[in-house]
C-alpha cells in the first residue's frame, strides 16, 4: 500500500500546477483570444432571413399559443440530436474555449426553421457554427393556439461546445 504524500508535497503540487497555468496557459489563451480579435469574421450572415416566409399569422386577440412545435424526428430529443450530429467545431478555435451559445429560431406556419439568430454569444466562429446547425434542422409540426390554428412560435436552445 502506498504511503499518502505529506501536506507539504501536495502543497507544492498544487502550487507547481497555479505556475504552470499562469505562465504557459493563460499567456496562450489570451494569444489565440487575441489574434481572434484582429481577424474577426464577418457577422450580417448571423440572422438568416428567408425568401418564402409565410405571413406571420397572429393569434386572436386575448389567445395564447397552447401547443409549442415538434421537431418531426423524435421531438425535442430528436432535435438536439439532429443538432449535434450536423455541429462543427470551428477549426481556427480547436481546444481553446468552450461554452453554450444560445439561439433563437421561429418555427413558421408551415414548419419550417426562420430567422435563426444568437441570443447569447460565446465568440463568433462558434456563433456562425451554431447559426449554420439550426438553419440545417428538418421540418417541425408547427404551433396552434388555443383556436387550434397554425401558429408561428419562437423556440430558444442552447448548443454546448465542449472539449470531450
Amino acid at each position: 500500500m502506498p504511503k499518502p504524500a505529506p501536506k507539504a508535497t501536495t502543497a507544492a503540487c498544487r502550487s507547481w500546477q497555479a505556475a504552470f497555468v499562469a505562465l504557459v496557459l493563460l499567456p496562450a489563451a489570451a494569444h489565440a483570444q487575441h489574434s481572434q480579435r484582429e481577424s474577426e469574421p464577418d457577422l450580417s450572415g448571423l440572422v438568416v432571413h428567408a425568401t418564402e416566409r409565410p405571413p406571420f399569422v397572429p393569434p386572436p386577440s386575448g389567445a395564447h399559443i397552447t401547443c409549442a412545435p415538434q421537431y418531426q424526428d423524435g421531438g425535442h430529443a430528436g432535435m438536439m440530436r439532429a443538432i449535434y450530429q450536423h455541429l462543427r467545431w470551428p477549426k481556427r478555435m480547436l481546444g481553446c474555449v468552450e461554452g453554450n451559445v444560445w439561439v433563437a429560431f421561429d418555427v413558421g406556419t408551415d414548419g419550417k426553421v426562420y430567422d435563426a439568430r444568437v441570443v447569447r454569444s460565446l465568440l463568433p466562429d462558434f456563433d456562425i457554427e451554431a447559426i449554420k446547425t439550426v438553419c440545417a434542422l428538418g421540418k417541425f409540426v408547427p404551433g396552434a393556439d388555443t383556436t387550434n390554428n397554425p401558429a408561428t412560435v419562437t423556440l430558444t436552445v442552447p448548443i454546448l461546445f465542449k472539449i470531450r
